[in-house]
Parts: structure tokens; C-alpha cells; sequence
């Protein structure tokens, strides 16, 4: 069968079981079965994107290649420390070995790499195909590292330094709400009129308003009405300078 260089993504000969040559070189397979081609004789399957192989029934298999095999994969790095995670590849864990630079954890499926690297880079390991003359070897191509280190350090070091004014503000106004003790509504209104503590407590409102110590109070809103009243003027003034500069600009552009 020769179905080389055709883009396939898989590649299904289980039912051809009198098949004995194979020719599927550069595709993009990423899984290849020929545990059932036992009369297989010669097997091409490089550069497709094989993460594992399994050779042990093709016991008539007497000329092979299967290497390279190309790989794109993510990193993952944390705390300084980049691994990659093999376990979710069609692959039997306990059958990788001699990985270019890393610490291989057969349990986990795990390389820890020894020297961090970037995007671009290259690491290889074989695999065991059952054929103790034939290694499958596999390039993995790093095409994007996931740093997990900045939501874990910028989370604590900000957030304390936010949280510490916040709890001695409430203890500045824990005395106005704690000195009024005969009435509900009356306390609150005295609270946000009154800046300073009058020498009669047992006065109403009414004659709160007419003393000259309550006159500061009520002098609040005349104060606001003013302040909006002048602004209302600078506003009008603004526009009508625009206006008049406007104008004079349509006067001058009309005498060109």
C-alpha cells in the first residue's frame, strides 16, 4: 500500500490483514495499528506525528522506518520548573526512555525538563516497540509555554496592603453612631447637620436652628446653591467664547 505524502490524519488496516508492504510517509497519523498485518515484511512511516508504536506481532517485519516522528506539544511551567505531560498521548507510559533533557516519571507520564526552555524547542525521547532493533523515535516541538508563576505571586503581594486601611476606617465612626442612645431617627439627622457637639442636648430641632451655633449648618446648602450657580456661569461664559471663536473662524474662512 503506498499512500505517502497525502495529509492523512489516520489511517485504518486492521481488515488488510495479507498486506505486506506499507508505504504512509509523511502524513499527519497520529495513531497507527499493525498489530493485525502480521505478514507485514516493510513498514515506512516516518515524519508523521506518532507518539507511539506498537511492533510486537509484526514478528515478519525485516525492513522498517519509523523515525522521525514530529510532535507539537505545550509546556506547562511553574515555580521555575517546566514539565510535560505525555499521559494524554496514545502511548504506554512504561515504554519511554532516553529523553533528550529531562526527568522521565513512568508513574505520572511526566518530564520534568532539566534546563527550561522557549518556544521552538526540541525534545526527544524513544519508545519501545516491541522490537528490540527498532526504536520509535519521537521529536516534541514546544509551541507554547504556559507560565502559571504571575497569578500566584501578584495575588498576595497586593491585595494585604489594600486590606489593612479598610479595618481601622469603621472605628471612626463607631462614636457617631454610639453616642445617641434615647431615639432612632433623631441621632442619625444630627450626625451629618452637626460638626461639633452643642453645649444643650435636650433641645429640639426648632430651636437648633434658630441659635448661632446651628447657623453653620444651614449656611451648608446656600453655600452648595452658590458654588453651582457660579459654576452654571463659568459654563455659560465658556460657551459663549467657543461660540464667538467659532464665529469669527466661519467670518474669516469666509473672507478667503
Amino acid at each position: 500500500m503506498y499512500c505517502q505524502n497525502n495529509q492523512l490524519s489516520s489511517l485504518d488496516v486492521s481488515k488488510n490483514t495479507a498486506l505486506t508492504e506499507l508505504y504512509c510517509v509523511g502524513n499527519n497519523l497520529k495513531s497507527l495499528d499493525v498489530s493485525s498485518n502480521t505478514l507485514l515484511t516493510k513498514l515506512y512511516c516516518q515524519n508523521n506525528q506518532l507518539s507511539s508504536l506498537d511492533l510486537s506481532k509484526n514478528v515478519n517485519l525485516s525492513t522498517s522506518t519509523i523515525s522521525p516522528q514530529n510532535i507539537s506539544i505545550e509546556i506547562n511551567e511553574k515555580n521555575g520548573k517546566q514539565t510535560i505531560d505525555l499521559s494524554s498521548y496514545n502511548l504506554n507510559v512504561d515504554k519511554i526512555n532516553s529523553i533528550s533533557n529531562g526527568n522521565y516519571n513512568a508513574t505520572t507520564g511526566k518530564i520534568e525538563l532539566e534546563t527550561n526552555v522557549s518556544k521552538g524547542a526540541k525534545i526527544t525521547y524513544k519508545y519501545d516497540t516491541g522490537k528490540s532493533d527498532n526504536f520509535l523515535e519521537v521529536k516534541l516541538k514546544v509551541s507554547k509555554v504556559n507560565n502559571y508563576d504571575e497569578p500566584i505571586t501578584t495575588a498576595p503581594s497586593t491585595e494585604p496592603d489594600t486590606t489593612e486601611p479598610d479595618t481601622t476606617e469603621p472605628d471612626t465612626t463607631e462614636p457617631i453612631t454610639e453616642a445617641p442612645t434615647k431615639e432612632s431617627t433623631e441621632p442619625e439627622s444630627k450626625a451629618y447637620t452637626t460638626e461639633e457637639p452643642t453645649s444643650e442636648e435636650t433641645t429640639t430641632d426648632a430651636s437648633l436652628a434658630d441659635k448661632d451655633n446651628s447657623g453653620k449648618p444651614n449656611l451648608l446648602i446656600p453655600t452648595i446653591v452658590l458654588v453651582l450657580v457660579i459654576a452654571l456661569i463659568i459654563l455659560i461664559i465658556i460657551i459663549l467664547v467657543k461660540r464667538k471663536k467659532k464665529e469669527e473662524e466661519e467670518e474669516e474662512e469666509e473672507e478667503i
